[in-house]
This record gives structure tokens, sequence and C-alpha cells, in this order.
């Protein structure tokens, strides 16, 4: 890791452990529990990639990354509708894209509807529902110009370790057969196939049904803790200089 470069590990985990303590700044208090928006003490001029809850002012970009990556996978109406749901989290990463780097005069400690700069662009969304012990996740995509480079990753790892600290003991998901890269970015997590569901999607491609156990044990905290350690450097690498965690 380069000296220039800061180390949020710590204080993603802190951002993270205190996040269900607090209330959503924009008075949404019901997702997961009442997360927050949060800043930690660095200079986030550094800081390239965020997460986030999404707000009713993110819908446009979300229907049209919708469009780009799933080909109009949910409406706009349906995104509202996770927006609102009590046990539903529907997650952001927004970025600056390296090349456009950020505005000196725009103040970044809050990054949200009110204070982002306007070349912050919708990367990648994950969805996950609650229900009980399990946690479902119902969307995971990234925006096709800059997959391959860990943005699916960091989403995944921030949605699983929430889930973990509402006490989800499993969770499941579906993925298209033929989607070997989604597959194994499951498998990194410890996701095992033990299922299909034949023609599940419209173009009539089966399913793939994916289970994750032990999610409060020592391993899957360990699986977690080597996907943070590996993705910092693969997105430096990529040009990501540093990744933000808000809720």
């Amino acid at each position: 890791m380069s000296q220039t470069q800061p180390n949020l590990r710590p204080q993603l985990q802190q951002t993270m452990q205190q996040s269900f303590q607090q209330i959503f700044a924009q008075g949404n208090s019901r997702l997961c529990g009442g997360l927050s928006t949060l800043a930690v003490s660095l200079d986030l001029r550094a800081v390239s990639l965020w997460i986030r809850p999404l707000v009713a002012v993110d819908l446009a970009q979300a229907q049209a990354l919708d469009q780009q990556g799933l080909g109009g996978w949910w409406s706009d109406r349906h995104y509202q509708q996770e927006i609102d749901r009590p046990s539903s989290l529907l997650l952001g990463l927004f970025g600056v894209p390296p090349q456009q780097g950020l505005r000196p005069d725009i103040p970044l400690a809050r990054v949200d509807q009110a204070s982002r700069p306007a070349s912050l662009c919708l990367l990648g969304m994950v969805c996950l529902w609650l229900i009980l012990d399990e946690a479902h996740i119902t969307l995971l995509v990234v925006h096709p110009d800059y997959r391959g480079q860990g943005l699916g990753q960091a989403l995944l790892g921030t949605v699983l370790q929430l889930a973990r600290y509402r006490m989800a003991m499993r969770a499941t998901l579906e993925v298209r057969a033929s989607n070997q890269g989604a597959v194994n970015l499951y498998r990194k997590f410890g996701f095992q196939s033990l299922g299909c569901r034949p023609g599940y999607y419209q173009d009539g491609e089966d399913a793939l049904i994916l289970w994750l156990n032990g999610m409060q044990g020592i391993e899957f905290e360990q699986c977690l803790q080597r996907s943070q350690q590996q993705l910092h450097g693969r997105l430096s690498e990529q040009g990501w200089p540093a990744l933000q965690v808000l809720v």
C-alpha cells in the first residue's frame, strides 16, 4: 500500500459498528434498523468511491444503471419500494472516475444528495432483504464500463457485513448459470450452489440458487477481513485511491 494512500480499514470498521446506533440523516430510519451517514476523520478529497443507502433523488441514476447493466430488471417504482421497505437495504456505490478528480471547492464532509459533486456517478448497486435470520440478495449490478475492478466485491462485502451485524445466519441469491464472473465472486465469500430455477430469467436462462451459511462464525468473519485487505490493493491498482462507506 502506498504511503500516500490512507488506510481506511480501522475507520471503516468503526463507522460500520457505529452505524446501527445512529439515525439515517435523511430520515429513512427504517433502513436496516436505522442507518446513519457518517464521516470519519480523514481527507475526503483522497476518496474516490462511496457506498451509501440510495434515496429518492438517486432514482434516475438507479434506473439508468439498471438499463445499462441489467436490461431493465426493475422499474423506478420498484426501486422506490425498496428504499421505503423496512426490511430492505438498497446500497449504491458512487464514484468519481479517476480521470475527473474532485473539485477542491466542494466540501465532502457529507456525501449525500445535498452535498455530492455533480461528477459523482452511480457505478453499482446491491439490494438485500433481511427476513428473520436470512439475508436475500435480490440485486447486484456494476456499470458495464467499470466491471472487473473490484466494485462488485466492495458492494457484496459491505452488504454481507451489514447483514451480519443484523444477526443474519445465512444468505441466499439467484444468479445466471452463464455468469461465471458473478459465480466466482460469490464463491469467494463462501456461497455454494444448492439448486437451480429452470427458465428463471425472461430470456429463458436458468438461475443457480446459491447459499451461504455460518455468517456469525469466525470463519466468515475472517473471510470478510481477507476480502477487505485484498480489495484495498485491487482498487488502488485500478486508480481508485480510497473507498468510504457511509451507512
